[in-house]
């Protein structure tokens, strides 16, 4: 039995394994999974400097004409 090590990070719930740790097809393993406890971190939320960067990527036209509102719907009372 050959002993075979290597990190990866889960990404869609697959783990990616190396050219390295590829094995023939049929062929019987046994895996060892190690999960760290460190949760990862989530990804930051947009702030207001993204949001200033992203309106300054609209174009000079943008809303030229103002903005055009759709009529009120009419609905009925309780």
């Amino acid at each position: 039995m050959q002993a075979i090590e290597f990190e990866a990070i889960a990404r869609q719930h697959a783990i990616p394994i190396p050219a390295s740790a590829c094995v023939g097809e049929g062929q019987h393993v046994r895996v060892l999974l190690l999960v760290d406890d460190v949760k990862p971190a989530p990804a930051p939320a947009a702030g207001s400097d993204e949001v200033f960067r992203l309106l300054t990527e609209l174009s000079d036209d943008f809303m030229a004409e103002g903005r055009q509102q759709p009529p009120l719907q009419m609905r009925e009372g309780f």
